[in-house]
């Protein structure tokens, strides 16, 4: 896909969306942060959004607005609320960076060639990849 595709998906994109409902899944100490919606996909939440109360795990509600640069079209949190942790985070002792959940969620899809899953609950989709090799065709 070359530069003038690009431009010619983020065409295809709304201008905004209100009342998303994510998680921040990347949280830096400084700079901006990452929030993700099942509905939306990823979007950067500004550093002049960041308020004390924002950790990796917590739960937001935010309207975002389309922002487009050279190679695609992004979406920027302009309104954030605070939903609390809507589910328990688990420590990754290994990468403290890596955000945890411990939830229920119905299995969409599985890949048995990539060794992939989809999964879905009422808040959040997830996709997920096997760290091992004991990848198995049933549950």
């Amino acid at each position: 896909m070359n530069h003038t595709d690009d431009k010619k998906n983020s065409d295809k994109f709304p201008e905004m969306a209100n009342n998303q409902i994510g998680v921040i899944v990347v949280c830096p100490r400084d700079g901006d942060m990452t929030v993700y919606s099942a509905q939306s996909g990823i979007a950067r939440l500004p550093v002049s959004l960041r308020r004390s109360w924002m950790s990796l795990g917590t739960f937001v509600n935010y309207d975002v607005i389309r922002q487009d640069t050279d190679s695609r079209a992004v979406w920027v949190v302009r309104r954030v609320e605070n939903l609390g942790l809507l589910y328990e985070v688990i420590d990754d002792r290994m990468d403290s960076s890596k955000l945890l959940l411990s939830l229920y969620a119905v299995v969409n899809r599985v890949s048995l060639d990539a060794r992939n899953a989809w999964l879905w609950n009422d808040i959040i989709g997830m996709y997920t990849q096997t760290v091992n090799r004991n990848f198995r065709r049933s549950l």
